[in-house]
């Protein structure tokens, strides 16, 4: 299904704009519009709270394959959503195709952009409890707007939520990426700090694992009239990187294959020091511009830039093996890049017997099989890393004449990337927008899916508060 064309990115100053406004709509969205997933359900119920816009999203999930609806976090936030906003949400349940999220109509000025922080008494602490490992970064994601507006009255000083479920899961955002990378950019882009505790982890892989962790949310700061901070994200420069830090999850099983190297190794030791041998050997053919000259030219770095395991953690099922790569910048961004699989730790060896030698040939065979599939998995995950330092490789601005715009790519990881939009699109209710240089775009190529999936609800949900 065609998508109305929408662009959120900052292309220089634009003067503020008469109030617009207030009264809230009804809004219906189709679910299955661009990406047709979850990230469409999550931004849409978070600017329904925010404006106090009724919103029904028909066709949930529709463009998944297998189960289509709500899944369990969806459902667990919606329903938190809807219990701190005090609306009504029709087909909240786990599975449901269509749901309808109604807030109330309240009190407020005809200028108000969002809803009135007196219209909403939060609690200091919130439990969110799902019975399947889904995950809670996703949770995270729909509920985290509405908790910093409505966490930002007088008589707040925090808002904790603590949620159970899965902390390292497939296609969602890992405790890891959450804490290494995701938090400290936003941090980085002028929201207020926010803390993560880890009790437990929660894997979808393997034998189903519930975790646990806390979210410590602190409030907006303002200087008179409160807004979400305008972000450009143009303004900001990537920068060169400065480091690469290592973070591996990975079984203690021993590894046959490694014997080679005069000791046996467990999985997570193997892969520790082949990440960063890979890692380092990556490097080494990318360009020196793209690295700080100040790490390359210090001699305890022997012309190189360092690479550090940030941290080692065994797990104790072969289908939990994850690795996290996180480059610094120099101008203090985290690009991410991920992956989580399997690393099909081999079988013990057969006892002998009459097919002794066949026995131990085809042991041997699997064996060397896990070694390899951990090796191609490793290059996968690093393979990733260097494509978002280094892009598609064109400078699209070199030879362009003064009448044609300049094209710039974000600072951001494309994960990272998908998860700024809504805040882009709050901050430009102020109607302060800040310039970048009258003549810059965002390079759209490096946009995903998702990002234009986000872009495309807050053009619907926003349009009459622009």
């Amino acid at each position: 299904m065609a998508a109305p064309a929408c662009d959120f990115s900052s292309g220089g100053a634009v003067a503020a704009a008469a109030p617009p406004h207030r009264s809230p709509r009804h809004i219906t969205l189709d679910g299955r519009t661009l990406e047709g997933g979850g990230q469409l359900v999550r931004i849409a119920l978070a600017l329904a709270a925010l404006t106090g816009h009724s919103v029904t999203i028909n066709h949930v999930r529709g463009n998944r394959q297998g189960k289509t609806g709500l899944k369990a976090s969806h459902a667990a936030a919606v329903k938190l959503l809807g219990e701190i906003s005090g609306s009504k949400v029709t087909g909240g349940q786990v599975g449901s195709r269509s749901v309808t999220f109604e807030p109330p109509v309240f009190e407020g000025e005809a200028t108000d952009i969002l809803v009135p922080l007196a219209s909403v008494t939060p609690k200091p602490e919130y439990n969110i409890h799902l019975q399947t490992p889904g995950s809670v970064f996703l949770i995270f994601q729909a509920i985290y707007p509405y908790l910093l507006w409505v966490g930002s009255r007088p008589d707040i000083k925090t808002i904790r939520v603590n949620i159970t479920g899965g902390t390292n899961g497939t296609n969602s955002p890992s405790f890891d990426y959450a804490v290494q990378v995701m938090l400290p950019n936003f941090k980085k882009l002028g929201f207020p700090a926010a803390e993560v505790i880890l009790h437990k982890r929660g894997w979808s892989t393997g034998k189903v694992d519930m975790g646990s962790v806390s979210f410590i949310l602190n409030a907006l700061s303002s200087s008179g009239t409160l807004y979400f901070p305008p972000i450009d994200i143009l303004s900001f420069d990537r920068g060169k990187i400065t480091k690469v830090d290592i973070t591996i999850l990975a079984p203690d099983d021993y590894l046959s294959g490694t014997e080679t190297s005069g000791e046996n190794q467990t999985i997570r030791q193997y892969c520790e020091g082949q990440v960063h041998r890979t890692l380092r050997k990556a490097l080494r053919k990318l360009d020196p511009a793209l690295f700080d000259q100040a790490q390359l030219e210090n001699t305890d770095n022997r012309g190189q830039i360092p690479i550090t395991l940030a941290q080692s953690e065994a797990t104790s099922h072969s289908a939990r093996f994850y690795i996290l790569l996180v480059a610094d910048t120099e101008q203090g961004f985290k690009i991410g890049h991920d992956a989580l699989g399997t690393a099909q730790a081999p079988q013990r060896p057969k006892q002998p017997g009459r097919n002794k030698h066949k026995q131990v040939k085809k042991g041997a065979k699997q064996e060397q099989t896990a070694l390899e599939h951990i090796d191609e998995f490793i290059q996968g995950c690093i393979e990733g890393l260097v494509n978002e330092i280094v892009g598609l490789g064109i400078d699209v601005s070199n030879g362009q004449t003064s009448d044609v715009k300049a094209k710039k790519r974000s600072p951001l990881d494309q994960h990272m990337r998908d998860q700024i939009v809504v805040f882009e699109a709050l901050g430009k209710l102020s109607g302060e927008r800040a310039t970048n240089g009258a003549e810059t775009t965002e390079d759209e190529r490096y946009w995903t899916l998702h990002t234009k999936t986000a872009q495309w609800v807050c053009r619907e949900m926003l349009e009459d508060r622009q």
